[in-house]
């Protein structure tokens, strides 16, 4: 008898843990870490140097404590800022030259799983305020896997996930813009399908 309670006991207590109320995630998660000075943005493209502001963020949710951890707008914003910091490239000018925008498509998370993968889905853009075309929009898409061992609640290794996915994307975010030519992005238009031929006449009856 006493070992079964024993038994339910333990159930009850690993079921509080595996169902703990849901965690937003964190600013300092997802912010990119110091970098050697050969790779700062601010080094590899000077145009960029101390002269980008921070547009619009949005496409965050606020996270519902007793739902699924979710990234909101702020803290998106926050951990921007901070890696561009980082990078050398943040400017709190609000006319400095350039700025940049993006917007959360989707943050694709698993409902449970042992080990937690979220994918970031995010829409950058970066604006030349002086020229007024936008000379960078790329959509990055970057995944990250929280594992078991990085946290035994499962809300936490779906928070800690949500984190490694945005600071994957700011990652691969500064990583294009390293290599990005700055110049006006041309919308790709596709041609229309060309007319059908008119059919020949057909020769009149005599």
């Amino acid at each position: 008898m006493r070992s079964t309670i024993g038994r339910t006991l333990m159930a009850l207590c690993v079921l509080g843990l595996m169902t703990a109320c849901a965690q937003p995630a964190r600013e300092a998660g997802m912010v990119i870490g110091p970098v050697a000075e050969s790779a700062r943005l601010a080094t590899t493209v000077p145009a960029l140097s101390s002269a980008v502001a921070v547009g619009q963020i949005s496409g965050g949710s606020a996270t519902n404590p007793m739902g699924m951890s979710q990234v909101d707008d702020a803290t998106i914003r926050g951990a921007l800022r901070a890696s561009m910091t980082v990078h050398g490239i943040l400017s709190n000018d609000p006319n400095a030259r350039y700025q940049i925008a993006g917007h959360l498509n989707e943050l694709q998370q698993p409902f449970f799983g042992v080990d937690v993968t979220v994918t970031s889905n995010i829409l950058w853009t970066l604006l030349d305020r002086i020229s007024g075309a936008v000379v960078f929009r790329e959509q990055v898409v970057t995944p990250y896997t929280a594992r078991f061992s990085d946290a035994f609640v499962g809300v936490e290794r779906l928070r800690l996930a949500n984190e490694g996915a945005i600071k994957a994307n700011l990652t691969k975010l500064f990583e294009r813009l390293a290599v990005q030519p700055l110049t006006p992005q041309t919308p790709t238009v596709t041609p229309a399908p060309a007319a059908p031929a008119a059919a020949p006449s057909a020769a009149p009856s005599s």
